[in-house]
């Protein structure tokens, strides 16, 4: 009965805070600030997890008080992408955890997805990439800059001028600057060209090889709740990069 109190107790103290930040124009975007918030996530319920098993109550109503902040941050900053990436991190997590933790902690771990869950249905705003159609035309933009510049990319913070210059949006207004692809596999190819692509590719193979082969490896519980929680970043980091760029300088 923790949750339901907590959510509307934290109205009074995360909107007040939203507010400042939309405020602040450039300086915070909101759509970055919750990809590095849907990082942070699994490893706090990873946390939580485990002080929950080892009833260490004080560390565990840290960490759930952190959990409940910060996906209460990320409704407020009203971004689905990082909704959707932290439920589908948090599932995963669940069936990691099935293979160690006993049928008392998979229960208590399916009240943050389900939260999640009823989350996803708060009516949210209409914010300007908010249509398929406009991904669909900014992605196109990428896969032409992909093409004309194969070997080498763009370079680093060029993609809104390479738009600009050589192929104009026809949905947005022409005021209107997109500074990144809006997907992270499209943005490291525009950015270091195909051989970049296939290098950063490589890199997160090995990670995620490095981290399945650490949770076959169980030597004690701290270890193993923490290798679940990196796991369940790096998933949740990949499902947000499929609609936004919020893990890499595109500036």
């Amino acid at each position: 009965m923790v949750v339901p109190v907590a959510y509307p107790s934290l109205f009074f103290v995360i909107k007040p805070s939203i507010i400042l930040l939309r405020s602040l124009d450039d300086t915070i975007n909101p759509n970055v600030l919750s990809g590095a918030l849907i990082v942070t996530i699994p490893i706090s319920v990873a946390y939580v997890l485990l002080y929950f098993q080892n009833r260490q109550w004080l560390r565990f109503l840290f960490y759930f008080v952190c959990c409940v902040l910060e996906i209460s941050m990320i409704t407020w900053l009203q971004s689905r992408g990082a909704l959707w990436a932290v439920m589908i991190a948090l599932m995963l997590m669940l069936i990691l955890n099935g293979a160690y933790g006993s049928h008392q902690k998979s229960i208590f771990f399916c009240v943050l997805p389900l939260i999640v869950y009823t989350i996803l249905n708060v009516q949210f705003g209409s914010p300007i990439l908010s249509g398929l159609d406009e991904r669909l035309e900014i992605w196109q933009r990428a896969l032409l800059a992909i093409q004309e510049f194969p070997l080498t990319g763009i370079g680093t913070g060029n993609f809104a001028q390479y738009v600009a210059e050589r192929h104009p949006y026809t949905l947005f207004a022409p005021n209107v600057s997109i500074p990144h692809a809006h997907n992270l596999f499209l943005q490291v190819a525009v950015d270091l060209g195909i051989p970049g692509l296939i290098s950063y590719l490589a890199l997160l193979a090995k990670l995620a090889q490095m981290l399945v082969g650490s949770l076959k490896e169980i030597e004690d519980m701290q270890n193993h709740f923490l290798r679940i929680g990196a796991a369940g970043a790096l998933v949740a980091m990949l499902i947000h990069g499929m609609i936004d760029v919020p893990m890499w300088d595109s500036k």
